[in-house]
């Protein structure tokens, strides 16, 4: 091999290097101020959201003016538009007269609770399909694809993955362990004191419970995971990509989020890892979303039991 050849891949190696170092140093600057730094540093959120569009802003411009850097400017701008949004824009409208008018600001019902943050979701997971396809990414490119279904797993020493397994039986198997077991997490350490009649009495609430955890669940598998991994994965490959998302979710259930604390980290980074590599073996979005539903009606029908039961008010 000739010295020049030599020179080009130890060039471009560097090159990766230093790709790979920049995208986990935009996942830190990109971490929720709720969820993550406001449990590391004693500052006001406001001022963590602020630093943070701050930093980013500045992380795009060096990647504008530096070569080397520029493939990585569509994660730059994502992650920019996706803390200003969830840190910013979504906070100002929650703190309208207007919002407080509609979805009541005390002795909130189950639907009033949820709804207007779950359509404000909705609303940032549009915007994020929108970014994206203006920035030149094809559907296909960020996973809103129906995808192969049926995909081979690849085998993860204990996730109890089988060879040649497909994601048709292994999804649908963790889809149902996940609802099971977060149902019974939730709910059963509570039952005695909710009291079984308000079981019953939140069965009126099933159907909209269904739809808070089909918009969420879509939000969290556009905006948390596919938007990061399109930009992600042709630049610093599928494994770091994949290492990215997972940070990126379980760091963000520090504090804030059901689960929370290291043990919400350490779940969600699980989930996170199983359901990122049913999206990038399926190269779509059906079996993510259908996993993260089942998790997420598990905790919507906890909230309505909760609910009615006057435990949360």
């Amino acid at each position: 091999m000739s010295t020049t050849m030599l020179n080009a891949r130890k060039s471009e190696g560097r090159q990766q290097r230093l790709l790979r170092i920049f995208s986990y140093l935009i996942l830190l600057v990109s971490l929720s101020a709720y969820g993550f730094w406001q449990a590391v540093l004693p500052i006001a959120p406001a001022s963590l959201i602020l630093g943070q569009m701050g930093v980013l802003a500045v992380l795009l411009l060096v990647a504008q003016l530096w070569p080397v850097l520029r493939p990585l400017r569509h994660f730059i701008l994502i992650a920019l538009l996706v803390n200003a949004i969830t840190g910013w824009l979504i906070p100002l409208v929650r703190n309208t007269s207007l919002w407080a008018g509609w979805f009541g600001t005390t002795n909130l019902t189950f639907w009033q609770a949820n709804a207007g943050e779950l359509f404000l979701k909705l609303a940032t997971t549009l915007l994020v399909i929108a970014l994206l396809l203006i920035a030149g990414f094809r559907r296909t490119d960020f996973f809103l694809v129906k995808g192969q279904l049926d995909a081979p797993v690849q085998p993860v020493r204990g996730l109890g993955m089988k060879t040649g397994q497909p994601w048709s039986e292994y999804g649908r198997n963790f889809a149902l362990l996940t609802f099971i077991i977060i149902l019974a997490a939730t709910l059963l350490p509570n039952l005695a004191r909710f009291g079984l009649d308000s079981v019953g009495q939140a069965l009126p609430l099933l159907p909209a419970a269904l739809l808070f955890a089909a918009m969420n669940s879509i939000y969290e598998e556009v905006v948390f995971r596919a938007a990061f991994l399109a930009p992600l994965v042709p630049v610093i490959g599928q494994g770091h990509a994949l290492a990215i998302t997972i940070l990126l979710f379980g760091l963000g259930h520090l504090t804030g989020a059901v689960p929370s604390g290291i043990v919400g980290v350490l779940l969600a980074g699980f989930f996170a890892l199983v359901i990122g590599k049913a999206m990038l073996e399926t190269k779509g979005i059906v079996w993510p979303w259908i996993c993260h539903f089942a998790a997420d009606t598990a905790v919507f029908i906890f909230l309505a039991i909760a609910t009615t039961a006057g435990a949360i008010q």
